[in-house]
């Protein structure tokens, strides 16, 4: 199985897992890693390359996805990585793009291939939406 490992800031992590799970139905080897103001500089550190080494040592891949790519939930998910060739790491992940990766797993050859998906569909989730205009709509100058 490929494991999940969830991060970002505040409870980024969390509220996401929650819609997650709503949609796509409670995940099997995913972990939530809240990256906290409260903490000090070690303790999250300490918790995500715990469960990053943990993950790695049961699954024969781990994908780690982060809320912002350069922030302190990456950087630290990119140094716990840099010896562990099952890991991978995705940074700006968004709903659609988790529930595809939710959904897809247990079907996917590799994390290479599940990650393309779900970039594939994080991308495409992403959209301007604009009500059209009707021209029956009154005008402000038609009063009654």
């Amino acid at each position: 199985m490929i494991g999940f490992i969830l991060t970002g800031h505040g409870g980024f992590a969390g509220g996401l897992y929650s819609s997650i799970s709503m949609i796509a139905g409670e995940q099997q080897e995913f972990a939530t890693i809240e990256f906290h103001d409260d903490e000090t500089a070690s303790e999250f550190p300490q918790r995500l390359h715990s469960a990053i080494s943990e993950f790695a040592k049961r699954d024969d891949e781990v994908i780690v996805f982060c809320d912002l790519q350069g922030g302190t939930p990456f950087n630290q998910a990119m140094m716990a990585s840099a010896a562990l060739p099952n890991v991978s790491v995705v940074a700006g992940v968004n709903l659609p793009c988790m529930v595809t990766a939710a959904i897809a797993r247990p079907e996917a050859r590799n994390a290479e291939s599940l990650i393309e998906e779900s970039l594939a569909a994080g991308c495409a989730g992403l959209i301007r939406s604009v009500l059209p205009v009707s021209d029956d709509e009154p005008s402000e100058g038609d009063g009654i």
